[in-house]
């Protein structure tokens, strides 16, 4: 994701961290990765809404 964040691998190669779904990965968009990875993803969890 930061490869991707930082221009320099396409985000198709990691699509569900593109999570505003707006072609491209920002530093928020990892927090909640690192976040989730962390703290895991109880059921019907809904990732912030993006700005």
């Amino acid at each position: 994701m930061v490869n991707i964040a930082m221009g320099r691998l396409p985000v198709t190669q990691c699509l569900a961290g593109d999570l505003c779904a707006d072609g491209g990965i920002e530093v928020n968009e990892i927090v909640i990765a690192v976040n989730a990875a962390l703290d895991g993803c109880p059921f019907g969890y809904t990732p912030p809404a993006c700005e």
